[in-house]
């Protein structure tokens, strides 16, 4: 089996829900043959350690990978920030920062019309330029997407578009013993209307180690750096 469908079957195990289509880059055609870069807003870039959801196991696991993790999140955070902005840069996007507007976002609630969208508690980081609203590649937004950035919004900026950054840490395991972090990377571009420009989620696995995962930045980078080789071996899909 190759590293990507090795990828695929560790995060279904956790997800229960995902499969190899948890890799892809989607690009509308709004963003093809542009004259200059289009503007994006960093609407807001998130890491999480683990699954935030029901289960009892799964808070367990969440509560003791934070633990080790917080003390070097953010530096990972500023990582994965810079590493989706130089992604999205070879799709036409140039990324600008605004904190006043995009932190606008922080005060919607759409959760009731927003299937899918992650409530994300301890274990996380956010980045100070952007807003603690997070959407996640795969959510479904059936109503009211205008709304979903226009708090953000900026009549004097013309054609911009918004940027929601998610990293997600997970513990994998391999022959039983051996432990190793799996990182999802995902990003979604909306552009004014709530529309998507662009859709991306790939995945990478750090260095396994025995009986205890090994945590430290630098094997979550190998793991970032993982999930954007992902990214290299796929084709490109039409939105």
């Amino acid at each position: 089996m190759n590293r990507i469908g090795t990828l695929c079957l560790a995060l279904l195990a956790f997800t229960g829900s995902m499969g190899c289509a948890t890799v892809y880059v989607k690009k509308s055609p709004k963003l093809e043959n542009l004259e200059e870069p289009r503007s994006a807003l960093l609407a807001t870039s998130m890491v999480r350690v683990g699954e935030n959801d029901d289960d009892d196991k799964g808070g367990l696991l969440d509560a003791a990978l934070n633990v080790a993790m917080n003390s070097h999140l953010e530096a990972f955070g500023i990582k994965v920030t810079e590493t989706a902005t130089a992604f999205v840069a070879q799709h036409g996007l140039k990324v600008v920062t605004d904190p006043m507007r995009a932190k606008k976002l922080s005060l919607i609630n759409l959760n009731k019309e927003v299937g899918g969208a992650i409530t994300a508690l301890g274990g996380v980081w956010y980045s100070p330029d952007g807003s603690t609203k997070t959407l996640n590649s795969s959510t479904s937004i059936l109503f009211g997407k205008k709304a979903f950035i226009e708090a953000a919004d900026d009549p004097n900026v013309p054609n911009e578009a918004f940027m929601f950054i998610t990293g997600s840490i997970y513990e994998g395991s391999q022959w039983l013993i051996m432990k190793k972090p799996i990182f999802r990377i995902e990003i979604r571009v909306l552009d004014e209307a709530g529309e998507d420009l662009l859709r991306v989620s790939g995945m990478g696995e750090g260095k396994a180690s025995p009986f205890v995962m090994d945590r430290q930045k630098n094997n979550l980078e190998i793991a970032l750096n993982g999930a954007l080789e992902s990214l290299k071996v796929i084709e490109v899909e039409k939105l």
